[in-house]
């Protein structure tokens, strides 16, 4: 937050001596495109992300949950001016797709809106993460644009493939089949929409293609008055959802204009005629002056401006390494409060050398040396499974003894990591993979590649998410902040693949159709139908 207000007010300095010399400008069109965008310009609410210059929405897993998100675009957009009882006209252009993993479970698209308020962020479901489950919206109204691929017959769906335009409900004013124009929106193509208003005419118009080329013909053409919605300034962006589904919903290529509001400019501004029709300038005669006297009045009215514009830029620079010598201070003394916009910290092998000595991690000592130790029976997760090894032979069959032993063994490694080390260690990472074995099944836990450090008793700063989908703790995912409690849980899900030796999401045996399940689910389900843990052993 704190970098936000030093670009603005770096942005106003530097604008300053231009601001003193010229007149002011009312400019109330707006215009603008996502290849400028950052983190910095967006607001992301819920499960929302930002990924290789590309937008998400909802959570990227191949489990099936809940999920919902919204981004929204922190410039607010005039949409009516006061001043001359005008509604403004507005066009937008984007591409999306909705990709699933599990075309069983589907559901439930996305839209792009138009909202009173940028803290936006709806349920679940078909309210497709824009509208609230339990109370309508109070401040003002919201205009919804859907793609919607869920058939919901409470909100009055034609089918689980249409188009429609939902004004403060998910029960959509009019809504059509998009497939009758050949568009399958569920389909994981990159789709581009062109969502186009115009306010003199009242007209609404939605086109849909899989190239960048805009079609004549539009998919959803409405007569509707948007402006009785309008407010002065509103916000725009994009949410979606799922309901018990693995649909991921991404955009990009996102531009958006506003026009038909007047605009105030100089040059539009005529000097007014005499009497006899002729025109008059505003700035009255200068008396003739000798060479020497307007010498003096060019130099005087050139020192006039330099001198505010060289004030002005000292000044800049003043601030600036003033800025720069506090963001370093305060990089160096929050450590790893950057994490949250640039990702997981990387850490240095002396770094974590020094932090982590314990007989049961995988160093670096004598390349091919070390390699042979560790690596003598492989990862976990291949004797577990039984999958072949770099030679190509199948891997023995894990003893109870020798899973017991490594079970003990990675918890021995958490307590030394969470309570021994100089500073505590998070992992944020264990799993089957991550554990090596040497040829006597001694484990070792490797990988500290999404590892963080912190100081003993001090709270948890949320971060972006990183780790493996299914070893993540749920608060973890819900809150960003990793303890040593994400690294037990992740430590017992482990547990549950040595003693079920199932992988952490498998096909489910003895039906027709096949279904992912997580392990996790599976074992308390189990635990529900029989009241015991027998069936999930592993002989």
């Amino acid at each position: 937050m704190a970098s936000h207000h030093i670009q603005a007010l770096l942005f106003s300095l530097f604008l300053l001596p231009s601001l003193l010399l010229s007149a002011p400008i009312s400019a109330k069109n707006i215009s603008f495109d996502s290849a400028s965008f950052s983190f910095s310009n967006l607001t992301l609410l819920g499960d929302s992300y930002l990924r290789n210059g590309a937008i998400g929405l909802t959570r990227e897993t191949d489990v099936p949950s809940s999920s919902s998100g919204t981004v929204i675009c922190n410039l607010p957009v005039q949409f009516y001016d006061l001043s001359t009882n005008t509604s403004a006209s507005f066009s937008t252009k984007f591409s999306f797709s909705i990709t699933n993993p599990n075309p069983q479970s589907q559901g439930d698209g996305l839209t792009f809106f138009i909202s009173p308020s940028n803290e936006t962020l709806g349920s679940t479901g078909g309210y497709l993460g824009l509208f609230n489950a339990t109370a309508p919206a109070k401040n003002g109204s919201i205009i919804g644009f859907e793609f919607d691929t869920r058939l919901d017959e409470e909100f009055g769906d034609p089918n689980d493939n249409h188009v429609g335009l939902d004004i403060n409900s998910p029960n959509s004013s009019k809504a059509v089949d998009a497939g009758s124009y050949g568009i399958e929106l569920k389909s994981g193509n990159t789709t581009t929409a062109w969502i186009d208003y115009y306010d003199g005419d009242n007209q609404l118009e939605i086109r849909l293609s899989y190239s960048a080329v805009k079609p004549e013909k539009p998919v959803l053409s409405l007569r509707v008055d948007l402006s009785e919605h309008f407010e002065e300034t509103m916000y725009v962006g994009f949410s979606a959802s799922t309901e018990g589904s693995t649909e991921l919903h991404t955009i990009k290529d996102w531009s958006f204009r506003t026009f038909g509001l007047p605009s105030l400019n100089p040059s539009s501004i005529n000097p007014s005629p005499d009497r006899r029709g002729n025109t008059s300038s505003i700035i009255p005669a200068m008396p003739a002056t000798s060479p020497r006297s307007s010498f003096r009045r060019k130099l005087g009215f050139a020192l006039g401006i330099m001198g505010p514009v060289a004030l002005c830029i000292a000044f800049v620079l003043f601030v600036w390494v003033s800025i720069k010598k506090y963001m370093e201070y305060k990089a160096n003394k929050q450590g790893l409060a950057t994490e949250f916009l640039k990702g997981p910290r990387k850490f240095s092998y002396r770094e974590m050398s020094t932090s982590t000595r314990a007989r049961r991690l995988v160093r670096r000592k004598g390349r091919t040396a070390a390699r042979v130790r560790v690596h003598a029976n492989g990862s976990l997760d291949k004797l577990l499974y039984r999958e072949p090894n770099s030679c190509g032979s199948s891997p023995m069959i894990l003893q109870w003894p020798d899973r017991y032993n490594v079970a003990v063994g990675i918890a021995s490694v958490l307590s030394y990591l969470h309570q021994e080390c100089e500073q505590q260690v998070i992992h944020r990472d264990v799993k089957t993979s991550n554990i090596l074995l040497d040829s006597n099944f001694n484990p070792r836990l490797g990988d500290f590649g999404l590892a963080r450090l912190k100081d003993h008793n001090k709270s948890p700063v949320s971060t972006l998410t990183a780790g493996t989908m299914g070893y993540l703790a749920p608060e973890y995912l819900q809150y960003g902040k990793a303890t040593e409690k994400t690294d037990v849980f992740s430590y017992g899900v482990v547990v549950l693949e040595i003693c079920c030796g199932r992988r952490l999401i498998f096909d489910r045996e003895n039906e027709r159709a096949k279904k992912m399940v997580n392990l996790v689910d599976w074992v308390w389900d189990c635990i529900q139908r029989i009241g015991s843990l027998k069936q999930p052993m592993q002989d």
